[in-house]
């Protein structure tokens, strides 16, 4: 679920505008802090070293006697303490932009270097030793004055305003990809049941249009293919009736006509016959849907016993049961055009099936023991009427339309398909299947 709702329109969506409201907040504070605080760091920091030097010059001055009231005062007015600066004290190693702004204003107005120092006896505050020539005064001040951070209301008014945006971006993407997402679920209807549910034109004008083009499109599409399955019934009568006198007059050959003679013109009359239906399987498309499902397994046991009743050397490797549903019309009709492929080129061979289960899809592998096909033609055969120069025998070689029905029904149910060099020499076709719709619902099931 939380892959599919990033893969949609409206998760890409939402993660576009989330990242460009990151993007913002770090540019905002970082404006903020380059234009707005660091001003008023620089001048707070001068402000402070005026106030320690002018504070450490007046006590200097002062008769001896009014310094106690003179330090009280700037305890209390300005949280400044004056005291002994007879016993060395360590430097801060605490070194933020906020002190070493007050240490260079220090150093400038004293012409002296400064360096703020601490005290184990009172971690809380910085000290700053005032050189005037004539004595050493030392005025400290608490850490509470270095803390300069970006205003409150600022960061409140970023955060709002670019969260406001962020949530107003989101709605308009919602109201945009609903009638989108409700476009997708329709055709996903038609992919799944064969039928069309017309769309709801609505929403915005675009999108209304666009529902309004595709009701008309599909039915312009409906008429077309009525009218293909007329003409095709048609196409199918007038080729199949000579086909049929055809085949009524070799039987009713003299009997001294020679057998070879016989079984040349039956060959012939076979093959034109599996191009005719052929030929009408691939126009007709793909047919309807409502089509039986049932276990894989099951289906793959039945297949394989025909074959073996009508004396053909199919085996099978069961491996583990995959028991979920599949749609059994089109994949028989896959697997009969594979499986006559392989047994048509193996020289009396064994041919394979094995299969190999997973959470909701299944690999199928046909093997023979062929001459296989080179791999740079193993994409070509899936073109229809492409038939290897080997498979040019009318009594061996195929159609060319075979391979190419076999791709057309893999496609249209999303399974895949390919050709590579089976262990051992020979050719294997490699069919990757998934679990019919309403079954991957609830899940497979896989037996033992």
């Amino acid at each position: 679920m939380r892959l599919s709702l990033l893969n949609s329109l409206f998760g890409r969506t939402a993660v576009v505008v989330l990242t460009a409201f990151i993007l913002f907040s770090v540019l905002a504070v970082a404006v903020s802090r380059e234009y707005l605080v660091r001003p008023l760091q620089e001048r707070a920091a001068e402000d402070l070293s005026a106030l320690i030097v002018l504070s450490a010059q007046v006590w200097v001055e002062l008769p001896p006697w009014t310094r106690l009231d003179y330090e009280a005062v700037l305890g209390r007015e300005h949280a400044l303490q004056i005291a002994d600066a007879t016993e060395p004290l360590p430097l801060l190693e605490e070194k933020d932009r906020y002190i070493k702004l007050i240490e260079h204003a220090l150093s400038e107005k004293t012409r002296k270097r400064v360096k703020l120092k601490t005290s184990s006896e009172n971690p809380d505050w910085r000290w700053a030793d005032i050189d005037l020539g004539r004595q050493i005064v030392r005025i400290g001040f608490s850490r509470e004055r270095l803390r300069y951070e970006l205003p409150t209301a600022v960061i409140a008014i970023v955060a709002a305003g670019a969260l406001i945006i962020f949530l107003t971006t989101l709605l308009l993407a919602l109201h945009i990809t609903r009638p989108l997402a409700r476009l997708t679920r329709a055709v996903q209807q038609i992919s799944k049941t064969g039928h069309y549910q017309p769309l709801e034109e609505s929403g915005p004008r675009e999108l209304a249009i666009l529902a309004h083009r595709i009701n008309s499109a599909e039915g312009e599409i409906q008429t077309l293919l009525d009218n293909r399955t007329t003409l095709l019934a048609g196409i199918s009568h007038d080729l199949r009736t000579p086909l049929t006198r055809m085949q009524l007059e070799v039987a009713l050959l003299p009997p001294d006509t020679p057998e070879d003679q016989v079984r040349s013109l039956d060959n012939e009359i076979e093959v034109m016959n599996r191009l005719v239906t052929q030929t009408l399987e691939l126009a007709r498309g793909l047919g309807k849907r409502e089509q039986p499902d049932m276990p894989l397994t099951d289906f793959l046991g039945q297949l394989v016993e025909q074959h073996v009743r009508d004396g053909e050397p199919v085996t099978l490797e069961k491996g583990s049961g995959c028991t979920f549903m599949i749609p059994s019309h089109p994949l028989r009709r896959i697997l009969e055009n594979l499986v006559g492929n392989a047994l048509r080129y193996s020289d009396n061979q064994p041919v394979n099936l094995s299969v190999e289960c997973h959470e909701d899809s299944a690999v199928l592998r046909i093997r023979d023991r062929g001459p296989g096909i080179p791999a740079d033609l193993r994409k070509k055969v899936f073109t229809p009427f492409f038939r290897l120069e080997n498979s040019r025998n009318p009594q061996t070689g195929g159609s060319g339309l075979g391979l190419a029905i076999t791709r057309q029904l893999c496609d249209f149910y999303g399974w895949d398909i390919h050709l590579d060099e089976a262990p051992g020499g020979g050719l294997e076709a490699i069919l990757r299947i998934t679990a019919s719709p309403a079954d991957r619902e609830t899940g497979p099931r896989e037996t033992a």
